[in-house]
């Protein structure tokens, strides 16, 4: 399995504001909306929009439509490769809103979308006291899509993932594991 190392970290503090990513693939993984509409990345102080951001100053905007952006509902996002783990951070700026913030992530194992892998988890940023509340999912055999909404307007930033590793990786780490303790045990047989 692939180590924490090994996860692809997507944040979206250095794309310019009012970028729109809808069809964009931001490093393994196409953003968009099945809705066609914009996945638009806001800019937390200078659009003044209050979606906060959990690692730094911008996010991608959903649900509410402030200052005229048009939101995704939901977002998608397309795996290049299939993934085992997925964690997604979403919520608003707990200074200038006092609402809960309740979202769901689906994930399935078909980038169309129809086979759902078990039920929607669903967060809330009320246990969190910070605005930003995460969700890792998880499944070894291959995520290949993910779909992330809320009712409420939130922010949905830091997104990671783990690619599922080639099987010919996974074979040699099982060779040499052999192979290490197989040459341990001939070693301690001959220091007798």
């Amino acid at each position: 399995m692939a180590s924490n190392a090994d996860a692809i970290l997507v944040d979206f503090d250095s794309t310019p504001s009012g970028t729109n990513l809808q069809g964009v693939n931001v490093g393994g993984v196409t953003l968009s909306t099945d809705l066609g509409t914009e996945v638009i990345i806001v800019h937390n102080v200078s659009d003044s929009l209050g979606y906060g951001s959990q690692s730094g100053d911008q996010a991608i905007a959903h649900g509410g439509a402030p200052d005229g952006f048009p939101q995704p509902n939901p977002l998608v996002g397309i795996f290049d490769a299939p993934v085992s783990t997925i964690t997604l951070w979403s919520g608003d700026d707990p200074t200038l809103f006092s609402d809960i913030d309740i979202w769901t992530l689906r994930i399935f194992s078909d980038a169309a979308g129809t086979t759902e892998i078990g039920s929607g988890v669903t967060a809330t940023d009320a246990t969190t006291g910070l605005g930003y509340s995460s969700i890792t999912r998880l499944f070894p055999a291959g995520i290949l899509r993910f779909e992330a909404s809320s009712s409420t307007g939130v922010g949905f930033d830091t997104l990671s993932f783990t690619p599922v590793p080639e099987p010919g990786a996974i074979g040699f780490g099982i060779i040499a594991s052999i192979g290490l303790v197989v040459g341990g045990v001939f070693r301690s047989k001959k220091e007798k």
